[in-house]
Parts: structure tokens; sequence; C-alpha cells
């Protein structure tokens, strides 16, 4: 048959190309953390929802959210913009708000 030679070449190629997909992928994500990307999108869309909810609860004009995973660890910056004329937070405010935030 003249497709016997062309089999195992074929078959090294498909099992070559297994083999090299998978660390791609991981190196993938390894360098996604490296570089301090978002986390998987459910996260994120978590702690928007959350961000959103504060905000507004406390009547905040702004919030600025930055969101990163590094391995197991999950930084959250959240910065809620205060127009000082309405409200002022106290820290103790600013407390009870990042507590209600870390508990959401």
């Amino acid at each position: 048959m003249e497709i016997t030679p062309y089999a195992d070449p074929l078959m090294v190629m498909l099992v070559s190309g297994y083999f090299v997909k998978v660390p791609l992928l991981s190196i993938k994500e390894q360098l996604k953390e490296v570089l301090e990307m978002a986390p998987e999108e459910g996260i994120q869309t978590e702690i928007e929802k959350t961000s959103s909810h504060i905000k507004e609860k406390y009547g905040f004009d702004e919030s600025i959210l930055r969101v990163s995973k590094v391995g197991s660890k999950l930084f959250i910056e959240v910065d809620f913009i205060v127009d000082t004329h309405k409200w002022e937070p106290s820290i103790k405010d600013q407390d009870r708000i990042r507590e209600e935030f870390f508990e959401r």
C-alpha cells in the first residue's frame, strides 16, 4: 500500500503536536501571572459586581478597579472617588467599607 510509509511520520507529527501544545498553554498562563494580568473572567466579574454595589450603596462618584493574580494570590485595589462636599468618610467608615468588600 502506498500510504504505509507515511503512517509512522504522521503519527509522530500528531503526537509531537500534542506534546508541544500542553507546555505552550502552560507557558501562556505563567506569562500572564508574571505580567500580573487580570484573573479569569468569572473572578473579575464578581469583583466588579462587588465594587459597583459598594459604589452605589455609599454614593461614591466614581471607582477605579485594578485586579491581578500571581500564583494563588489575588491583588485587588479599589479606589473610590469621594465628593468631599457630600460626605467625607472617616477612618472607621473606610474600615467598615473595606470589611464589607472583603465579606462580599
